[in-house]
């Protein structure tokens, strides 16, 4: 039997320490363990907060592996989530939403195209990347329905390419400049 538990009960088995160190996130009302993270992961999670904070520092914040509160039921923590600047004037709370959340993924790749995928598409989030390290590409997710909790546009981008950034104007990315 499965129990699904809302994010008030997540986050009260968080701080009474019932995790301790280990990596979890809420998904879909499920606590799920997070794999480790490999060095290509952990240098790319590296490289794309660099990148994403030299074209996006004057009007964005970047979280890395910082939880998103999602709907009642999910509290995932993206690699790497780009918020308006204008946070910063309000109280500090837990976001509920990004302009843009990215992915890194290796051996969680299906869950990270269709799991995750479904949450932020579901919860509005305008664009979702995944730096898929098993083929060496970008896919960039766009346009998110979330009645059907699906993405309208997505593309796939490999290294020689590059991307712009919805949530800034002219900003643009090389793949090849987040990738190991």
């Amino acid at each position: 039997m499965f129990r699904r538990w809302s994010r008030g009960e997540y986050y009260a088995l968080t701080e009474s320490g019932y995790f301790h160190d280990e990596r979890v996130e809420l998904i879909n009302g499920g606590i799920v363990q997070k794999p480790a993270q490999n060095e290509p992961h952990a240098w790319t999670v590296m490289l794309l907060t660099r990148q994403l904070n030299m074209l996006l520092a004057s009007t964005h914040l970047l979280r890395v592996q910082l939880p998103l509160a999602l709907g009642e039921d999910s509290d995932p923590e993206p690699d790497v989530s780009v918020l308006p600047l204008s946070l910063l004037s309000g109280p500090m709370s837990r976001p509920a939403s990004a302009d843009l959340v990215v992915e890194v993924s290796d051996s969680s790749l299906l869950y990270d195209r269709t799991v995750k995928q479904a949450i932020y598409a579901r919860n509005g989030i305008a664009e979702y990347w995944i730096v898929n390290l098993i083929d060496r590409q970008l896919e960039v997710h766009r346009s998110s329905d979330p009645a059907a909790g699906r993405y309208v546009d997505f593309s796939v981008l490999l290294p020689g390419q590059s991307t712009n950034i919805l949530c800034k104007s002219g900003a643009t990315l090389p793949i090849r400049d987040i990738l190991p």
